[in-house]
């Protein structure tokens, strides 16, 4: 077989086999789709975009099949399937229908063994509108005037008698930044949420108390001075702590992407001059125009009602997008995260024989928390559209909060109506805080006016008591 193959016939055969087999497989794999543009990123929600892809391949009668792997956020207007022919470039339109992320599969058929070869990126916004500035700014302004009201409510003798016997100071920081995020990380276990979701639930339990703690404590005759000076220092604990629980538990939280020092130190810092500047201003407008003060309170409480019911009712119709994503899981853990801080924080304080209107207000600072911060925090730290998905959990725990602050304040106003009991403690309460603040306020015009000390000291001679020793238990 002299210039003959020494191979066999099957031999070559085989070769010639494999190598056929080869050039298929790199003909398959030179399959390819070109986007333009290569992905819809930030698109308005219902906005509609054009998108034109090239393919570039060997294989004839090639059919192209697009579906979108959610229809909730993004899909394809009209005709999904296209007859694709070499170089050939053709154009469909996607559908932005409402905010998040998702993809476009690409799938060739026949070709690349029938399975999707590309997946087609989109990512969905929400459109910006004025209402929310308004909203924003609403916020701000109730929170100035509730704070610079309920500052008329405060006395520095107080605070400083508080820091010095600082008990409920220490129920409400333990309950808030040790039981509060581990209630969290067992409810979003239990639940098992979705990632955004169980984001936005625990940094609300790492949050300090808010506004709202010290504008609700004022609405059920709780004790302001308190409840000021635990905003305060709940705020000023959050520095250490926050960063503290979310290095302890966020290891356990996938995809997270949270670290100690995403921490809006700065928000914090703004947070506590947000609320002892008026707070400070109230003060000394009570010192210097007590006698007009005194009429001006009587309409004091009306007035925040109003404005809180007006703002959360604005924040209702501003949030609207966030009820598409409301499952049942995440409405429950929305409503039981501030219940439970409530319930416990009440528990805790009962137990330690705090007075009743001690126990309702830090029940309140632990259950009610800076939802505000965390928006504010997330806002910084994520992009759109994850910022406006983790901030959901957030502002649904604003409107359930909202809803049991509405329910106290109504159970208050109908127990002192109509249950004898409750009603004569929360007139000994108030009477109690009266005394406390009015004694140290007179106590300082005897050394200016002896000639009122007969009078001064016969009616508040019942209640001497409560300023010397512990206020009555309730």
């Amino acid at each position: 077989m002299a210039g003959g193959s020494n191979y066999p016939p099957t031999f070559s055969n085989l070769v010639i086999f494999l190598s056929l087999l080869t050039l298929s497989t790199t003909v398959e794999s030179d399959e390819t789709l070109t986007f333009s543009p290569t992905e819809l990123d930030l698109v308005f929600e219902d906005s509609v975009s054009i998108v034109n892809v090239t393919y570039s391949g060997l294989t004839t009668n090639t059919t192209l099949y697009i579906t979108p792997d959610s229809v909730h956020t993004a899909y394809v207007l009209g005709n999904n399937t296209f007859y694709l022919q070499h170089n050939e470039t053709i154009s469909f339109y996607v559908k932005a229908k409402r905010l998040g992320e998702t993809v476009l599969k690409m799938k060739l058929v026949p070709g690349s063994d029938d399975v999707t070869i590309d997946n087609y990126k989109v990512t969905v916004i929400r459109q910006p509108h004025q209402l929310s500035d308004i909203f924003l700014y609403s916020i701000i302004s109730i929170s100035i005037i509730a704070n610079l009201v309920m500052g008329t409510d405060v006395y520095w003798d107080l605070i400083k008698k508080l820091i010095k016997r600082p008990i409920s100071l220490v129920i409400a920081a333990v309950c808030q930044f040790v039981f509060m995020p581990l209630i969290s990380f067992g409810m979003l276990k239990v639940f098992s949420l979705e990632s955004n979701i169980a984001l936005g639930l625990f940094l609300v339990a790492c949050a300090p108390g808010g506004g709202l703690s010290n504008m609700s404590a004022f609405l059920v005759d709780g004790e302001m001075s308190l409840s000021i000076t635990m905003t305060f220092f709940s705020t000023l604990i959050a520095m250490g702590l926050m960063p503290a629980n979310i290095l302890l538990y966020t290891r356990w939280m996938s995809d997270s992407a949270l670290s100690v020092s995403d921490v809006p130190f700065d928000k914090l810092a703004q947070s506590m001059l947000g609320l002892c500047a008026p707070v400070a201003i109230g003060m000394v407008i009570r010192h210097f125009a007590k006698d007009k003060l005194t009429k001006f309170m009587k309409y004091a409480k009306p007035v925040i009602l109003v404005m809180f019911i007006s703002v959360i009712s604005l924040g209702i119709y501003d949030t609207l997008y966030i009820y598409q994503f409301w499952t049942a899981e995440s409405v429950i853990v929305s409503f039981l995260q501030p219940l439970v801080g409530i319930l416990l924080a009440a528990v805790v304080a009962i137990i330690f024989r705090q007075r009743l209107s001690a126990v309702k207000t830090i029940a309140l600072e632990v259950g009610v928390q800076n939802e505000g911060l965390i928006i504010a925090m997330v806002k910084l730290i994520y992009p759109q559209p994850q910022s406006d998905l983790i901030i959901i959990t957030p502002i649904s725990i604003v409107l359930m909060t909202s809803v049991l602050v509405c329910v106290a304040i109504c159970v208050h106003g109908v127990g002192k109506r109509y249950c004898k009991v409750y009603r004569d403690t929360v007139a000994a309460d108030i009477e109690a805080m009266k005394a406390e603040g009015t004694y140290m306020d007179r106590k300082k015009k005897w050394q200016s006016d002896p000639a009122q000390d007969d009078v001064i000291t016969t009616k508040y001679a019942s209640v001497d008591h409560t300023i010397r020793e512990d206020p009555p238990k309730a």
